[in-house]
């Protein structure tokens, strides 16, 4: 059986654009004093307002409309996690604004920590034989301080199917080689880090006399661990196997504390796992008591109000000084984000999208797909069985669009508004039976976050995403519905489009039917004397271009369009790639860029709309008006 390893979940080919709520005011769909015609330049036309009211900001190499709402995202998501009351009308808002709030007294939260480490604390200083820290393993994990390993439910790469899992969690540096190497600046490093876990031992109560040795105590485990990391493997066997591969640990034990019903269980880095055993056996109880009580402190430390993380950031990266929150409430709003997503996540949702916008949004998916459909019973280039394999898909996809294909629940959580330490162990422990219950009811950790703007399809999993931060104008506004289909819409086709044609068996038929845009774009001008690599950008282009076309028939096929709605589809599609480039960086990305510069793709897909001229009124002899024979038509 092949091992699993913690995955990296992405998006294929995704796709992230933006806007904020006061660039939507702003009235960028009006052309203003000295822009260029619609029929000249219609991205500059669109745009112009929005240009101007946003020059280059000093050392940035680029800013756009979705700099803007991610912008716009990450403050909405500050108030979320600095607030101590319930923003939303669900669950997850209520749960979050008690996290929050529990977190905000600095007097409170370190004596109510220490009531809370005391009984761990001489659990650790109970132990008295290798057989008492292998059960102090199993308090701690069932915890929520999982030290020395944890376990985890992953997704087997060969399969999908779920496989119970022990990971190394023994070292508090993030890398193996900052114990290993001796190069000065890791050597650096190694100091800091010195002087940490002393500070952890002393706030756990260790006399000063006592704390040098103990911390090299400490670390002398950590770096006897980091020896084994340096090549990452796997290995699955049977618990009643492990058992006896790994006596000291007494894993069948820690399984069953757990309730994990596996009768298989994947090791990641198997050696890590023997050194562990024979440590266990091996090493004298006091030294591993300071290691534990270091371990304990430093999985602890984010929700002290005393603040190890500074030093912390500094032992791997002067520069992350600088972004170690300072004040109680950017420290809670950290934790949130890094062990909190999904709370934030569904928290940031309930808050920002009513329903009648996520009804509103989830028809426009459903409009979308029912339009895919069309297009691929009208692609003359796909055989009959192409297309029954392409229709297939799209009858079958999944839309995501605000919220997971299967919502969290969060029946079992609960915070006390006095217990911030506490709160941190009960998230975990939430945390950890869900990820068990994978074994026998997968449902697997969500890819991105709803508070992160992303318009993204997952061939993989057939499903479209968009979270609710890309829900938010100009992308989506709720209110007219032209515009909405011209740019939600849009996107939402142009990545099933990536999806279906991006790759696999069809991807050169797709790929030789749009090649007249290679020419196309390989005629406009990226910056100065350079010319957009036609060749190279085909693929994005193509996919903005049916993204545009699917859109199209689907707002005309939802009710009858006047030339003020045509005209508002076109405005949006063009708004949403509003952006300032430094010419340097254009220039320096020419050579490896797959996307044609904002204002090739809005006048390049434009350009090719036999309803655009029309509607605009363009005439023959101006740049944006091509005669319906010369235009490229891929899903139309």
């Amino acid at each position: 059986m092949t091992p699993a390893f913690r995955p990296l979940l992405v998006l294929f080919a995704l796709t992230l654009v933006a806007g904020s709520a006061d660039a939507a005011k702003k009235p960028a769909a009006k052309p203003t004093a000295n822009a260029p015609s619609a029929c000249t330049d219609f991205y500059g036309n669109v745009n112009a307002s929005w240009l101007r009211a946003h020059p280059l900001p000093a050392g940035a190499d680029g800013f756009s409309r979705w700099d803007e709402i991610k912008a716009l995202a990450d403050r909405q998501s500050r108030e979320l996690t600095q607030a101590g009351k319930s923003t939303g009308s669900g669950p997850a808002s209520s749960l979050l604004a008690d996290f929050v709030a529990s977190g905000q007294d600095e007097t409170e939260i370190d004596a109510d920590s220490r009531k809370l480490l005391a009984p761990l604390l001489a659990q650790v200083d109970a132990i008295k034989k290798p057989k008492d820290l292998a059960r102090t393993l199993i308090v701690l994990q069932a915890s929520g301080i999982p030290v020395l390993y944890d376990i985890d439910v992953l997704r087997d790469p060969q399969n999908g199917q779920p496989r119970a899992t022990l990971i190394p969690n023994g070292l508090g540096l993030s890398d193996p080689a900052f114990y290993t190497s001796g190069d000065p600046a890791v050597q650096r490093v190694a100091g800091l880090y010195r002087a940490y876990v002393a500070d952890l031992l002393k706030f756990s109560g260790v006399p000063g006399a006592q704390l040098a040795e103990q911390s090299s105590q400490a670390i002398a485990i950590e770096v006897q661990l980091a020896q084994t990391l340096a090549v990452p493997n796997a290995a699955a066997q049977s618990v009643a196997a492990a058992n006896k591969s790994y006596p000291q640990l007494l894993l069948a034990d820690s399984l069953k504390a757990m309730n994990v019903p596996a009768s298989e269980i994947t090791f990641q880095y198997p050696a890590y796992f023997k050194a562990v055993d024979g440590m266990i056996a091996k090493t004298p109880v006091t030294q591993w008591q300071a290691y534990l009580r270091a371990q304990i402190l430093h999985s602890l430390a984010p929700a002290l109000a005393t603040d190890f993380r500074r030093s912390y950031a500094l032992m791997v990266d002067d520069g992350l000084a600088k972004r170690v929150p300072r004040t109680q409430a950017e420290r809670v709003s950290q934790l949130v984000n890094d062990e909190a997503a999904d709370l934030l996540s569904a928290a940031y949702a309930e808050r920002y999208l009513g329903a009648a916008q996520e009804q509103k949004a989830d028809a426009i998916g459903e409009a979308i797909r029912a339009a895919t459909g069309r297009a691929i019973d009208r692609a003359t280039w796909l055989d009959a069985d192409a297309k029954l394999a392409a229709r297939k898909q799209i009858d079958a996809m999944r839309l995501a669009i605000a919220k997971p294909a299967t919502p969290v629940s969060f029946d079992g959580l609960h915070f006390d508004r006095g217990e911030f330490a506490g709160n941190l162990l009960a998230l975990r422990r939430w945390q950890k039976a869900r990820a068990i219950a994978r074994l026998t009811a997968p449902v697997w950790p969500w890819p991105v976050s709803q508070a992160q703007p992303v318009v993204g399809f997952e061939p993989a999993q057939n499903r479209l995403i968009v979270t609710a931060a890309a829900l938010q104008a100009p992308i989506f506004e709720g209110k007219t519905t032209a515009s909405d289909y011209g740019a939600i819409g849009a996107l939402m086709a142009q990545q099933i489009v990536l999806g279906l044609f991006g790759g696999g068996e069809y991807q050169a038929a797709w790929m030789a039917h749009g090649s007249a845009l290679v020419n196309q774009y390989g005629a406009y001008t990226a910056i100065g004397s350079n010319k957009v690599d036609g060749a190279r950008t085909q693929a994005q282009n193509a996919a903005d271009l049916a993204g545009l076309e699917i859109a199209y028939d689907a707002l005309n096929t939802q009710a009858p369009t006047d030339w003020a709605a045509k005209k508002a589809f076109y405005t949006a599609w063009a708004a949403i790639w509003a952006r300032q480039d430094r010419d340097s960086a254009v220039t320096a990305a020419l050579s490896s860029t797959t996307y044609a510069p904002a204002k090739w793709r809005v006048n390049g897909t434009v350009i090719n709309q036999p309803d655009f001229a029309r509607v605009f009124a363009c005439k023959a002899g101006q740049p944006l008006f091509k005669a319906a024979k010369d235009q490229a038509a891929l899903l139309r």
